[in-house]
């Protein structure tokens, strides 16, 4: 198994396309004596896990939360409860980051170039409303040619493959990028996956903080209720998360693996 690649993706970074050599693909594509093609199949993609490595605390939503609550109604008595908190937290201490480990597995006879992932999270999937992100990243070759935006990103002809038509609903700007230490140009080159390969990618992702917040409050009302009247709560963010890998081999087009959703859970901490 190669070893695992830290990728500091970028939302909607359109990029190049690696390129197979073609003298390399004829040989594993028409290497037998009947001149047929193979047609390269898509990789298996699993997600091996979601790590939350920054959250606010119970504590640091719970100010925050009765500061709100305490502004709108105008009133002194619920303000002072509030300072039973703390200090205010600051934008940046209410911001959730999370990293995304993925794992895709070539079993044909092809090398399979990554050029694309796709990401999609709903927090609280079980309320009445979808509150989705999504995230389509395009990944580089080279540093001086390098398109922005390019159309039929994170789309696919194959209809089981869920591609970005499919969150076509996602709220914009709900789910964006986050760099992870210094950022480079190396981080969002293209990964090819060997025949018989499996290649692990991580990802990091933020959440922006305004529309995270509305959702919480929204979706956690008992909590929020508990943090306004001055009282410590205990936040719990319940997640599902599903994306898709594509790949384009020259010849044959594009090919893509998809993991189906998976549910989990980020309880905050206390302090």
């Amino acid at each position: 198994m190669r070893s695992i690649s830290r990728a500091a993706f970028v939302v909607a970074l359109a990029s190049c396309v690696s390129i197979v050599g073609c003298g390399d693909l004829s040989n594993m594509l028409y290497g037998d004596h009947t001149g047929v093609s193979r047609r390269p199949q898509p990789p298996a993609v699993r997600l091996v896990e979601t790590r939350l490595v920054h959250a606010p605390t119970n504590r640091q939503l719970a100010l925050h939360f009765c500061r709100e609550h305490a502004t709108r109604r105008g009133g002194r008595a619920a303000a002072l409860a509030c300072r039973a908190f703390g200090e205010l937290p600051s934008r940046e201490d209410l911001r959730f980051t999370f990293e995304v480990e993925l794992e895709a597995q070539n079993t044909g006879r092809v090398p399979l170039p990554v050029v694309e992932a796709l990401l999609a999270l709903s927090v609280f999937p079980d309320t009445d409303a979808q509150h989705l992100g999504t995230v389509c990243v395009r990944m580089c070759r080279g540093t001086e040619q390098c398109p922005q935006d390019l159309e039929n990103a994170c789309e696919s002809e194959e209809p089981e493959i869920r591609d970005l038509r499919s969150f076509a609903g996602a709220a914009a700007g709900f789910l964006t990028s986050v760099a992870v230490g210094e950022r480079r140009f190396s981080d969002l080159q293209v990964r090819t996956i060997d025949p018989n390969e499996t290649l692990r990618l991580v990802a990091s992702f933020t959440l922006d903080v305004e529309p995270a917040l509305a959702v919480i409050e929204w979706a956690a009302q008992e909590a929020v209720a508990s943090a306004s009247r001055g009282e410590m709560p205990s936040f719990t963010i319940d997640y599902e998360l599903e994306g898709t890998l594509f790949c384009e081999v020259p010849d044959f087009g594009r090919f893509a693996g998809s993991f189906p959703p998976v549910r989990g859970s980020w309880p905050l901490e206390s302090e």
